[in-house]
């Protein structure tokens, strides 16, 4: 049996209301009797039993029971009302539960026992109870529970004459209330019979105030009534919506909605508990997916764009088993397997014919989806594939990655200009600002916008506005907290006082969408990412530590581990979604890359067989370059790959030097390339370089010193300099370039920046010297009275002219206070600075250790002994016979053969000897012991390790 359209669209618009937080439900007296109370007609056969001969009126109960109270005065007629409609002795059923599963905004009701109290309490739902008019104005926003006849417990029942005629004086306010709602809510009518009184009473108050101004009404009845009836309720404003029990039970039981009945036992009950449960589950396409999919995408196609892995919602949670996405191939969930096979698979025809458009509609959507699969049958067309990368291209993803920074002003000025269609393409705009560093433009947009999709009823964009303020809220306070322009301490408070699961939990949504934003809100979407990233990452390292033991593997991991990536990215992205703000966020690509370059890195043998991906390619760019921070990103390359080189595919390597050509071409326009913020795009940039110094036969990118360059000044590159030294060794600067990148660290307010950096400066200036460029607009030594460090002061030597070099090689030989420092500067200057002299001065002081790992007092005896050993410096040697002599570091690394001292012997000194030197020591037992010792606890440096471990073999 199946529903006729006009009951399906009934139970449609009712649904809707209920979504939109539009639906009241008017509850009578039929809800009350399924739980044993009396209905009128026990109440008129006591009017009739009780009062007088000849002053009972059989045909006006109003009348009749206006006699009875003032006869038997107020306390008898209230204690009789109670003991005939068993007030405090009957509870709740299944049909009041199945009303507050319909989650209507107010529930109004004639009764007067506290049955909807008790069911509101048992099923954590939150009615604020109103009896009485006073009641009222305490509300404070909550859903309602209006008893508009009274209450029992307040003793101010509306059941006589009077009560009645003196309803508009009595309760002016709750009589208000009552009308507003028929203007602008949707309202339905259970539990009530065609000839109840109260029924007519509210229709003919509604009627003569509202007339045709009424929202849709309806009144639920259990079977089918003549037409005459369905006609004068119609001209009432009420449409009567029958569903036979038969038809309902059918309905619900095969689709699988529980309809099953405790606690009822009268027929009408268990019908109108039924019929509830009907409005409340039906599907007019549940089993129809093709329908049910076509409903659900246009019902959201303005407000989500990109589902995803999360088109499971598309399918009721009950069905949802078994569903998968996986190399762009959709695995529906079990309980549509047969159905698909037979009216898709095998009736192809016959679908074109029966779904018409909604076919082509459909193919799109999935098309958008990346869905090209379908239980492993092809829906692709090529056709449509090159619209949408038409499309695409134009994208605002295309536009933001890559770094084509004119396409992105541009495209930010046309968004400006575009006036507002209130769907989720208004979020295009604060979006890309969000992305470009832009926070407070972006808040800004999100705010207004999140008012306007209110009023428009577009929940889902207005949620996603308010998401995204929160996720913006962390950057958006760091940046602006000095910009006194700004009411900071109001904006923090604004944004606090944003509760989300608070504004979720009124919003009007379908429960499968509800569902989709609760795990967002909830971070249980990134957690779910970050746990199966994990889980892969761990199954990657676990494959490639096999294969290095010369095992072999098969399986999916690095093709899930990749979609998972997509699916996640485009989510996001094309949602204009927030969530990179978030910690599990950036843990989870943290996760996704380790696991990447454990498959890369996992040996090939051409006699084992490696599931693998063997080079970087294409579509994991935004992974690697947008998606990391530069710091994590060395972290796990250091960690993962060490010194190994990465293997690329070519589309790779040439996607960087596009990037890295796009942000040049800007600059050569002197076009608004600051546009987007400076430490943004210089994180792009270091995760380049970053990549560019690990891969594998990387050809030297075009230009890259001048982005370098113009993106060096306030500490761009601070902490970068060992990358920009390997970037050195693969990819020397121009002269040119040297000099310029030497000047904006000159005048960089960040200029120290540790060893790395000073070395860096010093192969700059070395490159600078080399073709007798210098720094020509230092020409006093005072210029330089900005750098504090020496160190760093000493790095700029070769780029300095004769007259300028001379007076700071004079400068540092005064101020130099160690001997490590002494040294340190010796070998990056490439300029003779030390002398006797001076070892002289400083041969019992050395730098005091900064780090764990730092041991200046070795390396600058190392250092000291190998100078002494060249004819250059030999004015030095005698100076380094004294300091042997109070130096037993020196003494041991200039002739440890002839050390006698063993007690005094660290075992770090034994790096700095050479293997025939260790060879003969490690004859001694004492040194050997110290020397297996240190080899088990020398877990930094392995090649040294190495090293002595085959000595002491």
């Amino acid at each position: 049996m199946k529903l006729d359209n006009s009951l399906k669209s009934h139970i449609q618009q009712l649904q809707d209301a209920a979504r939109q937080n539009r639906l009241v439900i008017f509850v009578g007296a039929g809800v009350s009797a399924s739980a044993g109370v009396p209905a009128w007609r026990e109440l008129v056969d006591m009017f009739k039993n009780e009062l007088p001969e000849g002053m009972y009126d059989q045909n006006d109960i109003l009348k009749s029971a206006q006699i009875y109270r003032e006869l038997r005065g107020e306390v008898e007629y209230m204690k009789q009302v109670k003991r005939i409609l068993k007030y405090g002795q009957s509870s709740c059923n299944q049909i009041h539960k199945a009303i507050m599963e319909l989650n209507p905004c107010h529930i109004v009701t004639t009764n007067y026992d506290d049955l909807l109290e008790q069911s509101a309490l048992q099923n954590n739902k939150q009615y604020y109870v109103v009896v009485k008019d006073s009641d009222l104005p305490a509300n404070q926003g909550e859903r309602m529970l209006v008893k508009m006849h009274g209450d029992f417990r307040e003793g101010n029942i509306v059941l006589t004459e009077n009560d009645y005629f003196d309803y508009s004086r009595n309760f002016p306010l709750i009589r208000s209330f009552l009308l507003s709602l028929f203007s602008t809510k949707v309202i339905l009518f259970i539990g009530f019979s065609f000839d109840d009184i109260n029924l007519k009473y509210i229709l003919r108050e509604v009627s003569s105030i509202l007339e045709s101004k009424k929202q849709r009404v309806y009144m639920l009845v259990d079977d089918e009534k003549p037409a005459l009836a369905y006609l004068y309720f119609l001209k009432k404003g009420i449409q009567l919506v029958s569903i036979p029990s038969s038809l309902s039970r059918s309905v619900l039981q095969s689709q699988k909605i529980d309809c099953n009945v405790t606690g009822l036992s009268h027929e009408k009950s268990i019908a109108l508990y039924q019929n509830l449960r009907l409005i409340k589950n039906f599907n007019p396409s549940e089993n129809d997916i093709i329908s049910s999919a076509v409903d659900f995408f246009k019902k959201h196609d303005n407000q989500i764009r990109f589902w995803g892995k999360y088109l499971k919602y598309v399918f009721p949670s009950k069905y949802r088993a078994g569903f998968s996405i996986s190399q762009s191939n959709l695995c529906l969930p079990y309980y549509y397997n047969d159905w698909f096979k037979e009216n898709v698979i095998d009736n192809t025809e016959v679908l074109k014919k029966k779904y018409v458009a909604n076919i082509d509609f459909l193919l799109n959507k999935l098309q958008i989806n990346r869905i090209m699969y379908v239980d492993g049958m092809s829906i692709f067309e090529k056709k449509r594939a090159d619209i949408y990368e038409k499309e695409r291209e134009k994208g605002t993803l295309n536009i933001i990655y890559s770094l084509a920074v004119s396409d992105i002003v541009d495209r930010v000025k046309e968004l400006r200009k575009r006036p507002h269609n209130y769907t989720i393409d208004d979020l295009e705009l604060p979006y890309i600002l969000f992305k470009i560093g832009r926070y407070k433009e972006s808040y800004d947009i999100y705010k207004k916008l999140s008012s306007e999709f209110w009023k428009r009823r577009k929940y889902i964009v207005y949620f996603i506005s308010l998401y995204n303020i929160k996720a913006l809220s962390g950057k958006l306070l760091d940046k602006e907290y000095k910009n006194r322009d700004i009411d900071l301490s109001s904006l923090i408070k604004e944004i606090d006082e944003i509760n989300l699961h608070d504004i979720l939990k009124e919003l009007p949504l379908e429960s499968s969408v509800k569902e989709l934003m609760e795990k967002l809100v909830n971070g249980n979407m990134l957690m779910e990412d970050w746990i199966e990233s994990a889980k892969l990452n761990d199954e990657l390292y676990q494959q490639r530590e096999n294969a290095e033991k010369g095992g072999s593997s098969i399986n999916s991991n690095i093709i899930v581990l990749l979609d998972s990536f997509e699916q996640t990215f485009f989510f996001c992205n094309e949602n204009y979604i927030l969530n990179e703000c978030f910690r599990y966020s950036q843990d989870t690509y943290k996760m996704m890359i380790k696991g990447i370059l454990h498959s890369i890195m996992t040996p090939s043998d051409n006699e084992q067989v490696q599931t693998k991906l063997d080079k970087l390619v294409y579509r994991i760019i935004p992974l690697f370059i947008f998606m990391i921070n530069p710091h994590e990103l060395k972290k796990v390359l250091d960690l993962i790959v060490a010194d190994r080189p990465i293997p690329a595919e070519d589309d790779f390597v040439k996607k960087l030097s596009f990037l890295i050509g796009n942000l040049v071409e800007d600059l050569k326009k002197n076009s608004e390339v600051d546009y987007i913020d400076s430490n943004i795009v210089s994180n792009y940039i270091k995760n380049i370089i970053l990549l560019l110094n690990r891969i594998e036969k990387a050809p030297n990118i075009e230009n890259i010193y001048q982005i370098i360059i113009h993106y060096w000044y306030n500490g761009m590159f601070i902490r970068f300099g060992s990358e920009l030294n390997l970037l050195y060794t693969r990819q020397k600067p121009t002269p040119d370039e040297a000099i310029k990148i030497l000047d904006c660290a000159l005048h960089s307010s960040f200029i120290h920046q540790g060893y790395e950096i000073e070395n860096y400066i010093a192969n700059l200036s070395y490159e600078a010297n080399k073709e007798g460029r210098y720094l020509e607009d230092i020409v006093d030594v005072k210029q330089l009275e900005n750098i504090k460090d020496l160190g760093l002061k000493a790095a700029f030597l070769l780029a300095l002219s004769d007259s300028v070099r001379k007076e700071l090689i004079v400068q540092i030989q005064s101020e130099v206070d160690n001997l490590y420092d002494l040294c340190i500067i010796e070998l990056r200057s490439n300029l003779q600075i030390i002398n006797g002299e001076l070892i002289n001065k400083l041969k019992e002081k050395v730098k005091k250790e900064n780090g764990k790992f730092l041991r200046t007092e070795e390396i600058a005896c190392k250092i000291l002994y190998e100078l002494s050993l060249k004819d250059e410096y030999e004015d030095i040697k005698e100076a380094t016979v004294e300091l042997s002599k109070v130096n037993n570091c020196y003494r041991f690394i200039s002739d440890p053969l002839n050390y006698n001292d063993f007690s005094n012997i660290k075992d770090t000194w034994l790096e700095y000897l050479s293997d025939n030197d260790l060879k003969k020591l490690i004859e001694n037992e004492k040194i050997r012991q110290m020397a297996f010792k240190y080899s088990e606890e020398c877990l930094w440096d392995t090649e040294f390790r190495d090293r002595l471990w085959q000595l002491l073999k």
